[in-house]
């Protein structure tokens, strides 16, 4: 696949994750929300807590799409390995294990003040999100060698 295909498939992939974020934040969510409202209307604040905290952390999911973007831009016009890719995958990196964090103290405190605790889907979304920072950290790290190694190459000619 070349460069330009690549670009293409990948703005492709993002943009299709935008719209089922869109869709999931905008549409289920709240439409859930709205039901468990009407079944439990004593748990009116908790609901209420639950989707902002959801949409809340929609948000750094957003920023890495606009970064994927803008890596994808890079890697559209053969600049793979550059310096600023590397950057916005330690954004990513970062990004990706802030909104972890926030789920892991959203789970403590479920346990603590709710003793309700979704144990299974904790672990899956805690696991997702630290292997998305850990894989977007080891590939800043390569992305940044590249572009050093590009750069001094560069200079040689």
């Amino acid at each position: 696949m070349k460069q330009k295909e690549l670009s293409i498939a990948l703005k492709a992939i993002v943009a299709l994750c935008g719209l089922i974020l869109a869709v999931v934040a905008g549409v289920i969510l709240p439409t859930c929300g709205f039901d468990l409202l009407a079944r439990f209307p004593s748990e009116t604040g908790l609901i209420w807590s639950a989707l902002v905290f959801l949409w809340i952390t929609s948000i750094p999911v957003v920023i890495v799409l606009v970064l994927v973007w803008q890596i994808s831009t890079q890697i559209g016009r053969n600049n793979s390995f550059s310096m600023e890719n590397a950057r916005n995958l330690k954004s990513i990196c970062i990004l990706s294990m802030t909104d972890t964090l926030l789920y892991f103290c959203a789970s403590v405190l479920l346990l603590l003040f709710h003793r309700t605790f979704p144990l299974l889907l904790t672990i899956l979304v805690l696991c997702i999100g630290v292997a998305i920072s850990v894989v977007s950290a080891v590939f800043s790290h390569l992305v940044q060698k590249g572009a050093e190694m590009k750069a001094e190459q560069d200079l040689t000619i």
